[in-house]
């Protein structure tokens, strides 16, 4: 039998549009009764194995609590989808495209000759994390978890 923890995930990506620069862009809710902002680790990726496909994406790592102290529960790596989020291979940079057309550069893939693979921010897209109240609704029960709102906030 699987060991149960008490995480709750709301897979709640909403459809969301490209959005103007100061728009805060709604991406995905974690609901835990362990999880807290300071607990979860949000980063930029992309596909720099198949560069030509341009993807790009965020990565939530979050702690999980298991149910009794003897339990033992990895940490919990997700990759987020964010429409409008995309991979440039010829400027290694990560980009978010606005409805103007125009894209923001959101990171520098910062990748070196000693092995070393990662982002730099820019500071023109801004991950919060937000603790909030998550209803989670399964047509029998109504059940309201804390947790966290996970946001990309487009600044010029």
């Amino acid at each position: 039998m699987k060991k149960q923890t008490g995480l709750l995930l709301t897979a709640t990506l909403m459809q969301m549009g490209l959005a103007h620069a100061g728009d805060s862009i709604f991406v995905k809710e974690i609901a835990d009764h362990s999880t807290s902002s300071n607990r979860v680790h949000v980063e930029f990726r992309a596909n720099t194995e198949s560069p030509e496909l341009g993807r790009a994406w965020l990565t939530a790592s979050y702690s999980q609590t298991a149910l009794s102290d003897a339990d033992t529960v990895p940490p919990k790596a997700e990759k987020i989808l964010v429409p409008g989020l995309s991979y440039s291979a010829a400027n290694k940079q990560i980009l978010y495209k606005k409805t103007d057309g125009t894209s923001v550069v959101c990171a520098d893939n910062v990748t070196d000759a000693i092995f070393t693979s990662g982002y730099r921010i820019t500071g023109h897209c801004v991950i919060e994390t937000v603790a909030s109240t998550i209803t989670n609704d399964d047509g029998f029960h109504v059940k309201k978890s804390p947790g966290i709102k996970i946001s990309l906030k487009i600044k010029e």
